[in-house]
């Protein structure tokens, strides 16, 4: 119940923070590293909970303990603390290497190519972070190949199951809506930062709550809806993009550091 009740108010106070750093107003960073350090700690949390010896049970594990040490570097690169980059090379390649991981396991080549996209991606912007060498445009094309593929997937998904289940229907058409949203503005402020007189900070914000959404609407159909046998792999596939959209969230911290 706590949880239930914690996760959305720390969730509130990182986007009041990221609001605050985008629009250069003050109390950005201590709000950002409040909610951060609480992200680092339920993540600890969540990890004494889980129970069991199975694979499955130590890849998610491994994946806490990976997402935990991320949030940390993030926080740590921010304030200019030693060890920052190790953690992120740590981190990072662990989870991308998960994601991998899941690829192999997954039997639908679409849930399996969402995950190595996205894998690419993350380790391309482990490069950019880090100033190392990389493919040009290998990073925004994996990123952009992977939110057109969501979308597309969000969408197919809720046509399939407009005659079976039309909550989870709409949900997934909401979710394509706002992946084909975060696209836009991604590659707005990537090649036309001016169009429409607009600036990069306020598409930052919409990014970035695009991104939010995603997270929060994810997060109300695994908490609020049981699962039926023949839906796991949505059940999976939601908590993939879940975590994958929470990944890119804290990353944003470091985005509005720059």
């Amino acid at each position: 119940m706590i949880n239930k009740i914690a996760q959305p108010l720390v969730g509130i106070l990182f986007l009041i923070g990221m609001v605050l750093k985008f629009m250069h107003l003050p109390g950005a960073g201590i709000t950002i590293f409040v909610s951060l350090s609480c992200a680092a700690l339920m993540l600890i949390l969540t990890l004494m909970q889980v129970k069991g010896t199975s694979l499955l049970s130590q890849l998610y594990k491994l994946a806490i303990v990976s997402g935990a040490t991320y949030v940390a570097a993030v926080m740590f690169k921010v304030m200019h603390w030693p060890g920052a980059n190790m953690m992120l090379v740590v981190s990072m390649t662990t989870l991308g290497l998960i994601l991998v991981l899941s690829a192999l396991k997954t039997s639908k080549w679409y849930y399996a190519l969402l995950s190595l996209l996205f894998s690419v991606t993350l380790i391309m912007a482990l490069c950019k972070i880090l100033y190392w060498p990389r493919p040009p445009y290998l990073l925004y094309g994996s990123y952009f190949g992977f939110l057109a593929l969501l979308s597309g997937v969000f969408f197919y998904r809720s046509q399939s199951l407009s005659n079976k289940d039309t909550s989870l229907s709409k949900h997934y058409k909401i979710l394509g809506g706002l992946a084909l949203l975060s696209l836009a503005a991604t590659f707005k402020i990537k090649y036309y930062p001016d169009l429409l007189g607009i600036s990069i900070q306020p598409m930052r914000v919409l990014e970035t709550f695009t991104f939010a959404g995603i997270v929060a609407v994810i997060y109300r159909l695994l908490n609020n809806k049981p699962y039926a046998t023949a839906l796991q792999k949505d059940y999976q596939f939601l908590k993939t993009t879940q975590g994958i959209f929470l990944i890119m969230l804290v990353m944003m911290v470091l985005v509005a550091a720059n």
